[in-house]
């Protein structure tokens, strides 16, 4: 009996702990009774020269505060509580087997959320272990290695072969996977990331590296990010294909009134990367165009990314994107006269970005619609119009941030659909605070 011990800064109290041992099978109990920890938890195993196997273990946790344990600071003030019992073979973790059954899972903050019953069984397979999970929320299985090195491997055996990059050291790899998801409410308290997926999603795909072999697909009805942000029928399809390593992302986005249709590709062969993204809201004819571009992997790890001439419109205005290069050469950024323009109407971007303040990037404007130019800062309580004319640069700053700054011309300056006049205005936004500052002269 423990009175009180301290672990990773945080004092425990109220500790009863029941060892035995009785014919190579070890017994225990563990009783914690701490505001912050409340449980039981009953283990046994069959001790073979200090090795432990057929293992078993009931807990049952009536409160646990993890933030206030120091365990992680990721679950806020936040307690769960559940049921759970193990049946492990061995302790191994290249290969386990055994079962793990959770009841009753209770986790408590300001959107709680539960888990009735899940079961995930593990058995050792031809390519690494067999893992199935059966849950009231979905299931998901998986037949492969499980360590996370050995995927990243693989696919970068796979990948390599596509992208001129050196793989033949690299051990081989087949894996299947299967996840079927129908209720996600968990996912957004678990990764504190506002992502739903009213529908659930599905998740299905294999590799072998042998072979070249690689396909891995997305699927769902819907998905919402945040308050802003609805794609409706979203896909990932990720596969190996006459030779080439071949991407597709598509959706249907709402802009304001129009349904956007938006479709992101990409094939691998050789060092080259040919990429396009197209998109159009067939109804309305209003919006619509595509954007194509190369990405070569050069000598030394260099990348260079050609984009090729197209057009595109926004409401029923045509633009044009002429060619222009961009050189990635780690950490730095070199770009030559990106430009995007029609009449009297243009965007150029040039110059570089590396970790020297010294180097930055020079945007131009002339006439571009200021609030086209606020969307990208996400400023929603307040509305900007006018048409645009000035500079702005991007640099990094001695805190290891980005930093922007801006001199803009706007004629007929609207603030809130109330005419200001004229206005000059310098903009200045760094993204250690993601706060945007005006300073106006109208």
């Amino acid at each position: 009996e423990f009175q009180k011990f301290a672990y990773n800064g945080y004092t425990y109290k109220n500790l009863n702990l029941d060892l035995k041992l009785k014919d190579n099978r070890w017994f225990s109990q563990v009783l914690l009774k701490d505001k912050n920890a409340d449980f039981m938890l009953n283990a046994s195993a069959t001790m073979n020269k200090y090795v432990p196997s057929n293992i078993s273990m009931t807990a049952f946790i009536h409160h646990l505060h993890l933030k206030n344990l120091h365990l992680t600071n990721h679950f806020s003030d936040d307690a769960l509580s559940a049921k759970l019992n193990v049946k492990l073979k061995g302790l191994s973790l290249d290969s386990p087997s055994g079962t793990v059954e959770v009841n009753d899972f209770l986790l408590c903050h300001e959107d709680s959320f539960g888990i009735d019953h899940l079961q995930i069984d593990a058995e050792p397979s031809e390519n690494g272990t067999l893992v199935s999970m059966h849950s009231d929320f979905g299931n998901f299985t998986y037949d492969g290695p499980l360590s996370i090195e050995k995927i990243r491997n693989g696919f970068e055996r796979i990948g390599g072969e596509y992208v001129g990059r050196d793989s033949k050291n690299i051990d081989r790899l087949s894996c299947k996977l299967r996840v079927r998801l129908i209720n996600t409410k968990f996912i957004p308290a678990l990764i504190r990331v506002p992502l739903e997926f009213p529908t659930g999603f599905m998740v299905e795909g294999g590799m072998n590296s042998d072979e070249k072999q690689l396909l891995l697909t997305f699927s769902s009805d819907s998905v919402v990010y945040g308050e802003n942000v609805l794609l409706r029928r979203p896909a990932l399809i990720f596969k190996t294909k006459e030779g080439k390593l071949t991407s597709l992302v598509q959706g249907i986005r709402k802009f304001g009134k129009s349904q956007i249709a938006f479709a992101l590709s990409a094939s691998a062969k050789d060092s080259l990367v040919k990429s396009a993204l197209r998109w159009d809201d067939s109804k309305q004819d209003k919006h619509y165009g595509e954007i194509l571009a190369d990405l070569k992997w050069e000598r030394d790890n260099r990348l260079s990314l050609f984009v090729h001439p197209t057009d595109f419109a926004i409401n029923d205005t045509t633009w044009h994107v002429y060619s222009g290069r961009v050189l990635f050469n780690h950490p730095s950024i070199k770009i030559d006269d990106f430009y995007v323009g029609r009449e009297n109407q243009w965007l150029k971007i040039g110059g570089g970005f590396s970790n020297s303040p010294k180097d930055s990037l020079l945007v131009e404007l002339k006439d571009i619609d200021v609030n086209y130019i606020l969307n990208l800062f996400d400023i929603k309580p307040v509305k900007f119009n006018g048409m645009a004319t000035g500079v702005a640069t991007v640099r990094k700053a001695k805190s290891d941030s980005i930093d922007i700054n801006g001199v803009l011309a706007i004629p007929n300056f609207h603030f809130n659909d109330a005419l200001l006049g004229d206005a000059n205005i310098h903009i200045n936004w760094n993204s250690s605070n993601g706060r945007i500052c005006f300073d106006n002269t109208i």
